[in-house]
């Protein structure tokens, strides 16, 4: 079946004297598609206090487990 993931995920921490702020968001959505092979997609989201470090990611698995 389907398998379906949320991940959140918020940090505080010093740079130099400046405090910072990142958040994170990961999506994930899994599925067998035949036995013991899995298929996953995965959307990160990533935001810090700078927008202009932002970045978002798509990823695409495929596992074979034996």
């Amino acid at each position: 079946g389907l398998s379906l993931t949320a991940l959140y995920g918020s940090t505080e921490y010093l740079n130099g004297s400046a405090k910072e702020k990142e958040k994170e968001l990961n999506l994930t959505a899994s599925m067998e598609v035949v036995k013991n092979t899995n298929v996953s997609f995965r959307y990160i989201d990533v935001n810090e206090n700078s927008s202009s470090t932002d970045w978002d990611k798509i990823e695409a698995t495929f596992t074979y487990t034996f």
